[in-house]
């Protein structure tokens, strides 16, 4: 099976656990990531899931897969399950004491997020930038970019082929004198 987004991310914060990037790299993929939840019984509604608890002496556990063939390998029967993003994913089950056990079996990244992480990852991902409005006066190269914001930049905007058309990131200079990166997406489908 081919290796993914996660199971890389994953690699790369093993191979280097005091590395507060590669830890964030690896949180990051897993809230951007579509996952395959397993659930107690097939929902009723989307916004009635039940997920399958899995109990160890570690805690409890909702069960998450990056790719649906992991999952079946996983099961000895078929179970019913979920697709949602992984950010939707921790929003739902934080607070409840429930840890996340992520592509359980032979994943290079199967591990077990115990509750407090799920906890802390929904607060991450509860965040939301400020808003502020202001028109720019100038436009220009986006000078500032860091490779490591080009590279965070890549891969969320790879995610979002089938959503846009295109991407400009450009620097802005607005009429009291600050400069920031603006990001513009052009040809955005309605509803997206």
């Amino acid at each position: 099976m081919d290796e993914t987004a996660i199971d890389r991310a994953f690699r790369a914060m093993e191979a280097e656990p005091e590395n507060a990037a590669a830890r964030a790299r690896f949180h990051e993929r897993v809230l951007d990531a579509e996952l395959h939840l397993l659930l107690e019984e097939e929902p009723a509604t989307a916004e009635r899931l039940r997920p399958w608890i899995f109990e160890i002496p570690e805690g409890r556990f909702v069960l998450a897969f990056d790719r649906d063939a992991r999952l079946a390998a996983f099961l000895a029967e078929p179970m019913p399950c979920a697709v949602l993003a992984g950010r939707r994913l921790v929003e739902m089950v934080a607070g409840h004491g429930l840890g996340l056990g992520l592509n359980l079996g032979d994943a290079p990244s199967a591990t077990l997020l115990p509750a407090e992480a799920v906890d802390w990852l929904a607060t991450m991902a509860g965040r939301a930038p400020e808003r502020v409005e202001s028109a720019a006066r100038r436009l220009g190269p986006p000078g500032s970019a860091t490779p490591a914001l080009i590279e965070a930049l890549d891969h969320k905007l790879a995610a979002m082929a089938g959503v846009i058309g295109a991407a400009h990131l450009v620097e802005a200079e607005y009429a009291d004198g600050t400069r920031a990166l603006l990001l513009r997406l052009a040809g955005v489908a309605d509803g997206a």
